[in-house]
Formats: structure tokens, C-alpha cells, sequence
């Protein structure tokens, strides 16, 4: 021990809390924090006393085992840059858990500290990223998934959900001795909420709603005969407006899908013949796409008005006057000089964004996101489409790593060798996916399942549950919160995948499994 056990124990909850700000804002802090708490622990000593903790700890030794899993799977790679960085990235599954589990058991306060610490760095990074929504046309940031500064903006949703919840539990839980403190907590826990509305982000969203139900019911169950009779009919009146809402635009699909064009022949102002395509079911908003189009008179019309040529791409990588037709549509105007004239500045400006429908440049309404909902499954159900749908993108992710499961059920791909194996099977199947949208699984069981097969699988989720669960009994409001946001997420994302994502995850599973408690090592530390 060189600096002194005061000084060492610091350090130690020092890099904690630097990785707690690190996890929403800087994947190089988060390097950084755990560099410093893996030195300090090298240099603290005291080895033979941190070996008996870990020895007696047959917990932590079943978790890092699933990093091992992945250097037993090791099988000769076919990409070794991809396999080298997968084992760099997933690092922190063996090292963290090791390094706090051999540490002396953190106090309760200072678990609460981390917690409040991370929700604060959460709540920061949600001040940039919301700048960066509003302003996101002057910013030069087309693709709203680029908003989130930082990290992934699907990892950061997971991540403002999980403060969310923080708040609830500080704030209506275990309540702050201070009152001003909880009224503090609730303002933010509804800003957030209110946040994670606005940016759209379909994975925090969804998994915010199903824990919401879950705690609410909860909630309803424990409640006064009154109160849950009130909350009931609340819920009921929500939800018929809510569906007669998306009936309503529903509706604007069909209508559309089912008109035909005029007996005769019409004309432009200009007296040329518009271009009718009776076949097509595209529709925006209830219109017709492929109806009253003029492409000579649009193409020179656009031309005079917009700096990106007809013929050209939009900035999302779409040919413009696919767009420049889209859009016109949804606005009820004819493809021709005369509708191109009628559009603003502002519209010109969204369509070089790569905007095909004037509803989706309204960022605070409703509408524009329950329409892309529909959108999607209407493009899928009746137009085939299959690219550029998040949802329908993901299941030909799944029925191209069902065929490698098939193929590989027993021992998997092993690790290094999944992308390469997405990629020779879209080719194999002729998979309707464009090159850039052929991904890996977006499911991390699915792809812990065909990188280890079936034996390796069964051990990942072993190793993964049973510490966890173990003490299931022991931990409360926000452990519980925080395995629900992981386990969810695995069925819609890689979770473990990237730097930011697997850094979350291990940091607050090893908090509440590993960590301990002062006078009981045995005991998660309660939220």
C-alpha cells in the first residue's frame, strides 16, 4: 500500500463515480475510470485479503464466465479485427466485476450517490441532445438518430429510462429526508419522461411503457377501492381515444389505397397530360403517390428552387424526386410547376433533408409518429417494403439468423465469425435487404445463441440470471427496474455489443450483485 488505505479507498470510489458520469457522455472516460480503478486496486495490495473475497464469492466466478465462454469459442476467426475487438469491448465483463467484488464492500449511502450521480449526467446530456432536436435543421442533422450526442441514442434511451425510474423511487419510495430535494427528483423524472416522448426513440419508449404498466399495476392493485375505480376508467377513456385516433389514420390508408384516377384524361395549367399509375397502392396521407404527375414540369420547376439537382440524391441518401413526389402528395398537391411552386422554403429545405411527408417536419405533434407506425406496416403489408422499417428490418434479422442457428445449432459460429456469417447468408437466401441495411440479429439472445450454440447459450443464460436472481430477494424498486430495462432490451437490441451498452450493464449489475455492503458481503447493497 503506497498512498495510504484512506487515500486508496478515494481513489477507488472516485473512479466509480467518474465511470457513473462516463457511462451517458464519454466512451474515453469510461476507459479512463476504469483505468484508474484497476491501477489503484494493483497498487492498493493487500492481495491475499481481496483473493479470500473473491474465493468466497462463487457468484462472480459463474458471471465472468461468460466472458470466457466467448475465449472458448474462440475458433479460428475468419475477420480477427472483428474478433480481437469483440473481446476488447466485452473487457469490462471480466475485469469490472473481479475488481469490485475483491474490493472492500461500498456503503449504502455512496451506492445512493451513484445512483443520483449517473441520473444527473443522464439529465446533462439530455440538455444537449435537446438542443440539438430543435435545432437539428441549422445543426446540418438530418438523421434524428444522430441527435444523441455521445453514445447510441437507443443505449442513451435505455439509460434515461433507467433515471426515470431512479427518480420515481427517491422521490415516492424511499423518500429524501428533504422535501425539496423530492420535488426536485419528480420535476426531473417527468421532464425526462416528457423527453423521451419527444425525441421518439421506439426502444426507450417501449420499454418505459412496459414497466410503466407493470408499476402502475402494481400501483392499482395496492390502491383504495376509490382511487382504482378512478385510475380504471382513466386507463379505459385513454385508451379508446387513443385507438379510434389511430383508426383514424389507419383509415387514411385504405381510402387512399382503394381510389382510382379520373375516366379522362386531365391536364396540367400548363395543358400537358398528367401520368396516372392506377396499380400503385403508394399512398401519403390518404393521397394517391403516383397520381397527377408531370415530371417534365416538376423536374424544371425543382430545379429553379432547390440546390440539389431533380435527378440527384437527398441528404438521407434517397433520389429527390422520389421525395420531391412523396411529399407533394402529402400535401394534396398535383406533381407538376404548379405544386412545386406552392411549396415554402421550409418545405424545400425538408425535402433535400430527405423529409417525404410534411407531417414528420412537426416535431411536437402526435400524429407524425403513430402515421410512421402505420407507414411501416402498410409499406410491409401491401407494398413489400422491407428496407428503411426498423420493426421489419429486424424480423429479416431474425429469419437470416434462424437459418444460421439451423445450420450451426449445436456449437454456433463461435466468436469473430458472426458478421461474416450474416453476410454470406444474405447473399445465399438473396436477401431483399440492401447492403447497407444487412445487419447483424438486433436481438442479443438470438446472438448469443448462434455465436455459441445451443450448449454455450444455455450456460450464458445460467451465468447471466442465476447471480442476479440469487439475491433477487435482497434487492428492491431499482435493481429490479434496472434487470427488467436489460432483459427487454436484449430482445430488441445487441445490448452487449458496443462499448456504452456493455459498460451500463455490468457497471449497475455488478453494483447490485458484487459490490456488497459494508458489515455484509453477502448482501446487495439496497437502492
Amino acid at each position: 500500500m503506497i498512498l495510504g488505505q484512506k487515500t486508496h479507498r478515494n481513489i477507488y470510489l472516485f473512479s466509480l463515480f467518474l465511470l457513473a458520469i462516463a457511462i451517458p457522455t464519454s466512451v474515453f472516460l469510461m476507459s479512463l475510470s476504469q483505468f484508474i480503478l484497476y491501477g489503484n486496486w494493483i497498487i492498493e495490495g493487500g492481495f491475499k485479503e481481496k483473493w479470500l473475497r473473491l474465493k468466497s464469492n462463487k457468484l462472480v466466478w459463474i458471471f465472468v464466465s461468460i466472458y470466457f465462454l466467448h475465449l472458448l469459442w474462440l475458433w479460428p476467426p475468419q475477420d480477427y479485427n472483428y474478433a480481437l475487438n469483440d473481446l476488447r469491448v466485452k473487457l469490462p465483463m471480466l475485469l469490472l466485476p473481479l475488481f469490485v467484488a475483491s474490493s472492500k464492500p461500498i456503503e449504502k449511502k455512496v451506492i445512493k450517490f451513484i445512483f443520483i450521480t449517473f441520473t444527473i449526467s443522464v439529465i446533462f446530456v439530455s440538455f444537449i441532445t435537446l438542443y440539438r432536436w430543435i435545432f437539428q435543421d441549422s445543426l446540418g442533422i438530418v438523421d434524428y438518430r444522430k441527435v444523441s450526442p455521445f453514445i447510441s441514442h437507443i443505449r442513451y434511451s435505455l439509460m434515461m429510462v433507467f433515471s426515470i425510474f431512479i427518480l420515481y423511487h427517491f422521490s415516492q419510495i424511499e423518500k429524501d429526508n428533504n422535501k425539496k430535494f423530492r420535488i426536485i427528483y419528480l420535476l426531473a423524472m417527468l421532464y425526462l419522461i416528457l423527453l423521451i416522448f419527444i425525441l421518439r426513440v421506439n426502444t426507450g419508449i417501449f420499454v418505459f411503457l412496459i414497466l410503466s404498466f407493470i408499476v402502475f399495476t402494481y400501483i392499482l392493485i395496492k390502491s383504495s377501492s376509490c382511487i382504482k375505480w378512478f385510475l380504471s376508467l382513466a386507463i379505459i377513456i385513454a385508451s379508446v381515444l387513443f385507438y379510434n385516433y389511430s383508426k383514424k389514420i389507419w383509415n387514411s390508408f385504405i381510402v387512399g389505397m382503394k381510389s382510382v384516377a379520373p375516366d379522362s384524361l386531365v391536364y396540367t395549367p400548363n395543358g400537358n397530360i398528367y401520368s396516372f399509375i392506377n396499380d400503385s397502392k403508394e399512398v401519403e396521407n390518404g393521397n394517391k403517390v403516383w397520381f397527377y404527375i408531370q415530371e417534365n414540369e416538376l423536374r424544371k420547376e425543382w430545379n429553379k428552387r432547390s440546390r440539389i439537382h431533380y435527378d440527384d440524391k437527398d441528404e438521407k441518401g434517397n433520389l429527390v424526386k422520389f421525395t420531391l413526389i412523396r411529399y407533394l402528395t402529402s400535401k394534396g398537391l398535383t406533381k407538376d410547376s404548379l405544386g412545386c411552386s406552392q411549396l415554402s422554403e421550409e418545405d424545400i429545405k425538408a425535402i433535400n433533408n430527405g423529409i417525404a411527408n410534411v407531417e414528420y417536419t412537426k416535431k411536437w405533434a402526435l400524429y407524425p409518429y403513430i402515421y410512421s407506425f402505420m407507414w411501416d406496416y402498410y409499406s410491409h403489408r401491401y407494398l413489400g417494403y422491407v428496407n428503411g422499417s426498423s420493426f421489419f428490418q429486424r424480423i429479416e434479422y431474425l429469419r437470416t439468423a434462424r437459418k444460421i442457428i439451423k445450420e450451426h445449432f449445436w456449437l454456433g459460429v463461435g466468436t469473430g465469425n458472426v458478421r461474416r456469417a450474416f453476410d454470406k447468408k444474405y447473399e445465399e437466401i438473396n436477401s431483399p435487404l440492401a447492403p447497407e441495411f444487412r445487419l447483424r440479429a438486433h436481438n442479443q439472445f438470438v446472438t448469443f445463441l448462434l455465436t455459441f450454440g445451443i450448449f454455450g447459450f444455455v450456460w450464458f443464460l445460467f451465468a447471466f440470471f442465476y447471480p442476479f436472481l440469487h439475491n433477487s430477494k435482497k434487492s428492491k424498486f431499482i435493481a429490479f427496474i434496472f434487470f427488467s430495462i436489460v432483459i427487454i432490451s436484449f430482445f430488441n437490441e445487441d445490448t452487449l455489443e458496443t462499448q456504452a451498452g456493455l459498460t451500463f450493464v455490468v457497471f449497475f449489475y455488478t453494483l447490485f450483485t458484487f459490490a456488497g455492503e459494508t458489515g455484509d458481503e453477502t448482501k446487495l447493497p439496497p437502492p
